[in-house]
């Protein structure tokens, strides 16, 4: 509706405007698509500075926050240019159009809240890291789970490496003791990067640690070790080579030469990254090394102005926030689910 009568303002003014030049004076208007909140505690403190950073980027708009008590942490507040706030959710979600809705709740309460979400709300739904769900949900397209680590700049190179075929055929991935169970579940199963279910799970206690083993229709084992102790690195197997190693680059692993092993031929050698750190958060604006004979690097795909304000596993979050601007998710709840499968306290349908 606003297009048009945008159209018939400048109607009159046509003779003197190009088609480019009025298409430009449109294409300003664009109104981005609406991001809401659900939840108002230290989980939106942490979004605030990845939200903010979207906004600016002009692909969404937070528009409002609803919260059951009508508080909302008040950095966040401030960071969002103060948003709407609401304890009505229905007249949230009715005054606002979301086309996202982002659930920042407890893992507890997050089954109870995302059901009243669905309910009233028909657009992309992210959940931060829920352990259960129905399973009549897994079958959803719309929605979405805000799993972070996966995407970490040093994950994703690492992936770089297994696709290019150095390691082999992957026949091994595994979490020993590097991160909690849900964050190192998806990472490693994104090594193999095959989707969804496992044929089996393995439970065994050794000690501190719980040990859980799946393999995948192809035969991939899937190991997870936690919580964290012990060797802490993450580890990818494969008939050629493995490459073990850590998954957040910082200045001190790269000086101690500790961050990545490649085992090849028997032996093991560190590898040699080189990047360069940005801003107060040290973010690295490209990764790169020579493994195997190939040279391989990760590149920075945001502005400098973008990730100044950002750690990087809030970089991580970010992308799961700008896929869902263009419609999509980047981790569904099924593929979620599955991960958790891999975690102590069972299926996580």
């Amino acid at each position: 509706m606003w297009t048009c009568l945008l159209f018939l303002f400048i109607l009159p003014f046509v003779g003197t405007f190009s088609t480019s030049d009025m298409l430009a004076f449109v294409s300003k208007e664009r109104v981005e698509p609406r991001l809401c909140i659900v939840g108002g505690g230290s989980r939106v403190e942490y979004f605030a500075p990845v939200l903010s950073v979207a906004e600016e980027m002009g692909v969404l708009r937070v528009a409002a926050v609803y919260t059951r008590s009508g508080k909302v942490n008040r950095k966040a507040m401030d960071l969002l240019r103060s948003p709407a706030v609401y304890t009505d959710l229905k007249l949230m979600m009715r005054e606002n159009e979301p086309a996202i809705v982002l659930i920042l709740v407890s893992s507890l309460a997050s089954v109870q809240v995302t059901g009243k979400v669905l309910e009233v709300f028909e657009g992309i739904v992210l959940v931060e890291t829920p352990l259960r769900a129905p399973k009549e949900w897994t079958k959803s397209k719309r929605i979405g789970v805000v799993e972070n680590w996966p995407w970490l700049p040093l994950e994703q190179f690492k992936r770089q490496v297994v696709k290019a075929g150095i390691l082999g055929s992957i026949r091994r991935v595994a979490n020993n003791g590097r991160s909690i169970c849900t964050h190192g579940a998806a990472k490693a199963r994104a090594y193999a990067d095959f989707p969804v279910a496992f044929e089996s799970v393995q439970r065994n206690k050794v000690g501190r640690q719980v040990h859980t083993r799946a393999y995948s229709s192809a035969g991939v084992i899937v190991d997870n070790i936690f919580p964290k102790g012990g060797d802490r690195n993450m580890v990818a197997v494969g008939t050629k080579a493995s490459l073990r190693g850590n998954c957040i680059i910082t200045k001190e692993n790269i000086q101690n030469h500790n961050l990545l092993v490649l085992e090849q031929f028997g032996k093991s050698a560190p590898v040699f990254v080189q990047t360069e750190f940005y801003g107060t958060r040290n973010f690295p604006l490209f990764i790169s090394a020579k493994i195997g004979g190939y040279q391989i690097r990760w590149d920075l795909d945001l502005s400098l102005r973008a990730v100044a304000s950002l750690d990087q596993h809030q970089y991580g979050s970010l992308k799961h926030i700008l896929e869902a601007a263009k419609g999509n998710i980047l981790y569904p709840l099924a593929q979620h689910l599955a991960d958790v499968r891999l975690c102590e306290f069972g299926p996580g349908v």
